[in-house]
């Protein structure tokens, strides 16, 4: 999918994304600089359902891209890398 903003850089809000399937990945693709996206990892955001590992929050510009893979053990994506 790709993503951005409306008039602004933007942040998902809590939970981020719904959740999936175990197993179902997920790959988001920023498609603005201005409109960039913010994904908040785990614990930035309270209820954030986005595993990041140690890396915090991720910012998608245009061309900017992050797999996810849903973890039905964890309840949340995890970053694939």
């Amino acid at each position: 999918y790709r993503v951005q903003g409306t008039g602004a850089g933007v942040q998902l809000g809590a939970p981020s994304i719904s959740a999936g399937a175990d197993g179902q990945r997920l790959t988001l693709i920023g498609a603005s600089d201005a409109n960039a996206l913010t994904i908040p990892a785990h614990g930035t955001v309270a209820s954030s359902n986005v595993y990041l590992g140690p890396s915090g929050d991720i910012t998608l510009a245009k061309g900017d891209a992050i797999e996810l893979m849903y973890d039905a053990v964890k309840g949340m994506w995890v970053w694939i890398r």
